[in-house]
């Protein structure tokens, strides 16, 4: 794939540039970090001195606790103009992204930061056409310059399965020869259960890498025919090679039994999408290709109308170029792979998806918000306890500010001139696309370093919200009897530290050593379960989180959980009701 070659004076001078210029963003994300600190520091001051007719529960120790994760910050509440949380992310990561793009053989780099209202920040670095010797001719990248985004195509040829699951046309679990009868594979170890399309969306079908495979001829002494076509000495596949191929090949190992990386299984599943559709009378006579499928229920849809399979119907002269490799520009993945690795897109058509994924209710979506929720989970745990895999996803734990594990989704895609990485962390309600062009490899260096810039304001405006929706005193008064629950942030959550209702106080009725309680969003905005827990074994080894699934539903009354708790109005008018004790309180 190419080594990068340095003179050991270039080195140093390289390095002692890098090493003062992190350091100075360094000093910036501290100050950021600051921030942070001191705004919850301030929270917790302003609730210490607040007047309370009412001794609070024990606050408990975070440790071993489980405890809920902030809601994503509503963006109807906080705009995200003129923040200087956001802004001061987009200086320093500006900063450390020109950076890079100096030191590291990159030709040109173009990322965003989206959330469900669109971009908060956009850059462009380098050149569109590096493999031109004439710098006059080289141009500029910039959000509407055409990359291969090679196996992000795959997300597409995901979403496309989901919308045809949604029509009823396919099911998850169905076996692929169901719609493909030609689809078969030497049984050297007797019958290992199905293949199903479950299992090509999580690599865990059994399904070779890449068929068919190039010949090693020289193998142990050399690694020429291995990896993808072209690299491998072999043409793109046809659909018939791919299918020929696997017939004449046992699985790699019995499915589900842990995901093997396959641009095959995508490949087989963009046939098996195009064999579901035309069993419809919405798609016979209309699409004969798994291209025409893809821009019909995928692209055009979402408005992306710079993303397509080939650069000379996209427009050539918007097409960035490598210096390194410049040929990959030119491929034509055929449709046997193009539902792997066919895509070429923009910066500014990859923001459709992400919003999609983050906001469906209220951007172009070709998914319900029920299936997306469905979709992103994961499936398989890894065994460094850091990386997993989903129906498509490459997920990578990661910790906020507050250390809550948060699940970043991401998808990679990887050619010798293209490097690509799309990521969505919905617990944060953002994602990052980043989009290279160089020998320089790996997205996910950019990808991190935005995330790591970003993350500690998205926290900010998160406990930001938190407060100003929900934390303080809120009471009232029916028939002469009093009714008061108090809210506390605390280590990025939301505790209920008094719940006083019609007179009783309810943690000491429910726990047998009173203390705080979290509050779990139930995803409905602005609506939340007391965590009670069960009081016996809450936070005991072996129970921990499952305690609180168990006592989640500890009854009803007025046709309400005893613990859901709700919040409407703005300001002043703000109300939080109890509905299964009719009761509606307001701020102090």
């Amino acid at each position: 794939m190419g080594k990068f070659i340095y003179s050991s004076s270039e080195t140093v001078r390289a390095r002692s540039t890098l090493f003062s210029r992190r350091w100075i963003a360094g000093i910036l994300l501290f100050c950021l970090g600051l921030r942070l600190t001191w705004h919850e520091t301030r929270q917790l001051w302003i609730q210490s001195g607040q007047d309370s007719t009412s001794q609070p529960a024990h606050p408990r120790s975070i440790l071993g606790v489980c405890r809920s994760p902030l809601p994503p910050f509503p963006k109807d509440h906080l705009s995200l103009l003129d923040i200087p949380e956001l802004a001061l992310a987009s200086a320093i990561a500006d900063a450390s992204l020109r950076d890079m793009v100096s030191q590291l053989p990159i030709d040109s780099l173009v990322v965003a930061v989206v959330t469900s209202e669109g971009p908060i920040f956009e850059r462009s670095y380098g050149v569109l056409k590096a493999n031109e010797t004439d710098p006059s001719r080289r141009g500029s990248v910039d959000k509407n310059s055409i990359y291969r985004i090679v196996s992000i195509s795959k997300l597409f040829t995901t979403l496309e399965t989901l919308v045809l699951r949604d029509k009823g046309l396919l099911s998850l679990d169905d076996p692929v020869h169901k719609y493909l009868p030609e689809f078969s594979y030497q049984a050297d170890h007797g019958d290992e259960g199905p293949v199903t399309i479950r299992g090509l969306l999580t690599h865990m079908a059994g399904i070779a890498g890449d068929l068919p495979p190039g010949d090693m001829l020289n193998w142990p002494h050399s690694l020429d025919g291995a990896s993808t076509p072209p690299y491998n000495g072999l043409p793109f596949p046809s659909t018939d090679d791919v299918l020929n191929s696997q017939a004449r090949l046992p699985l790699t190992n019995p499915p589900y039994t842990y995901p093997v990386y396959s641009n095959t299984a995508f490949s087989i599943l963009g046939m098996l999408n195009l064999a579901a559709a035309n069993k419809s009378s919405d798609y016979i006579g209309n699409i004969s290709m798994i291209e025409e499928l893809m821009k019909r229920d995928v692209f055009d849809p979402l408005g992306m109308n710079s993303t397509g399979f080939l650069a000379t119907a996209l427009g050539v002269e918007r097409v960035a170029i490598s210096s390194y490799a410049s040929a990959d520009a030119d491929y034509d993945f055929k449709t046997s792979m193009n539902p792997s690795a066919g895509v070429l897109s923009t910066l500014s058509d990859l923001m459709a998806p992400i919003r999609m994924l983050l906001g469906a209710d209220r951007n172009p979506s070709i998914l319900s918000p029920y299936t997306i929720r469905e979709w992103m989970r994961p499936v398989f745990p890894w065994y460094d306890d850091t990386t997993e895999i989903g129906m498509l996803w490459e997920i990578n734990k990661y910790r906020n500010s507050f250390g809550d594990v948060q699940r970043l989704y991401q998808k990679s895609g990887q050619l010798m001139a293209y490097h690509c990485e799309f990521t969505v962390n919905p617990a944060s309600g953002y994602g990052v696309i980043v989009l290279m062009t160089g020998q320089y490899l790996n997205a996910q260096n950019p990808t991190f370093q935005i995330l790591d810039t970003f993350q500690p304001a998205f926290d900010v405006l998160a406990e930001r919200a938190a407060v100003q929706l929900y934390t303080g005193s809120w009471s009232g008064t029916t028939n002469g009897t009093l009714s008061q629950i108090d809210i506390s942030l605390r280590n990025g959550s939301l505790w209920v530290d008094v719940m006083i209702l019609s007179g009783t106080d309810v943690l000491k009725l429910l726990l047998e050593n009173p203390e705080s309680v979290a509050l779990w969003s139930t995803g409905r905005v602005d609506q939340f379960r007391v965590a009670f827990g069960e009081s016996w074994r809450n936070d005991e080894r072996g129970y921990q989180c499952l305690a609180y699934s168990f006592g989640m539903e500890l009854g009803y009354a007025r046709g309400a959980a005893i613990n859901e708790i709700s919040f409407s109005g703005e300001g002043h008018g703000r109300v939080l009701y109890v509905p299964s004790a009719a009761l509606k309180l307001h701020r102090l």
